[in-house]
């Protein structure tokens, strides 16, 4: 079996790279009123994503005693 001579290897599609570190917004310090409201919109609807994701993964407080055990498990 002949090996294939790089000229002979199909062009791959060009997959854009990734900004500099620079050039990303510090999004850090910002209030969640802000990022839910970004003018850009693919902003605002992965913050709204990430929020929604935490609000239903998040466990009721009242779910949980002083010490952080399930009320419905025994205490020790």
């Amino acid at each position: 079996m002949d090996r294939a001579e790089p000229a002979d290897l199909p062009d791959l599609p060009r997959v854009p790279c990734l900004p500099d570190l620079p050039d990303l917004p510090d999004l850090a310090g910002l209030p969640l009123e802000e990022l839910l409201d970004a003018p850009n919109p693919v902003l605002a609807r992965a913050a709204r994503r990430v929020l929604d994701r935490l609000m239903a993964e998040e466990a009721p407080l009242a779910a949980y005693n002083s010490s952080a055990v399930p009320i419905d498990d025994p205490l020790v």
